[in-house]
């Protein structure tokens, strides 16, 4: 397996697993709700980094699309873990 498959399946993996988390604290573990938070998730994803590719194509004229929809899937990740902290912190301090 190529290290770019990898890192993809990885970061999908990490990807899903935010969502979990992030399910967890609204107290809404049904798979159903999961994986459509996933796959809403995902399909962004792929827009964020369709978007950001063709924006680097042009600047650079060398990139790698499998490159920028691994990083979008890690921001995404990102943005629902700081999800999950600032709603302890907001609900911890209010």
């Amino acid at each position: 397996m190529k290290k770019q498959t990898k890192q993809l399946l990885i970061s999908y993996l990490i990807l899903l697993i935010a969502n979990v988390i992030l399910k967890f604290t609204l107290n809404e573990l049904e798979i159903s709700e999961i994986l459509t938070n996933f796959i809403g998730a995902a399909i962004i994803a792929l827009i964020f980094a369709a978007i950001s590719w063709l924006i680097y194509l042009l600047i650079n004229k060398k990139s790698s699309f499998i490159k920028a929809l691994c990083y979008s899937n890690y921001i995404f990740s990102a943005l629902a873990a700081f999800g999950y902290i600032f709603g302890f912190l907001f609900g911890y301090f209010s």
